[in-house]
């Protein structure tokens, strides 16, 4: 968890670019659905579109992959959210 902290602090770069490299680095240590990879998912859905400096790309400079990709994003983080609802909800029955 330290790791991922500095590096959020250090690198001077986009947030958006940052989430994508730690999403990278990760990939193969954590499972995809994990709160950590959800949480990074998440900060980069919204970092693209943002359109902050430092954080990311504004909607109307972003291209067809960087779309795809923060659909793709909040594609994963949705399907994460409504699995644990649903799972919620049938343990409280």
């Amino acid at each position: 968890m330290l790791h991922i902290t500095v590096n959020f602090i250090f690198f001077k770069e986009e947030v958006a670019t940052r989430c994508e490299r730690l999403l990278h680095e990760f990939s193969g240590l954590v499972h995809p659905n994990h709160k950590l990879m959800i949480d990074v998912q998440s900060r980069l859905a919204e970092a693209y579109g943002s359109g902050e400096e430092g954080v990311g790309p504004s909607m109307d400079d972003m291209t067809r992959p960087m779309l795809q990709r923060k659909a793709q994003a909040c594609q994963q983080v949705r399907y994460v959210v409504h699995r644990k609802e649903t799972f919620t909800k049938c343990y409280a029955l």
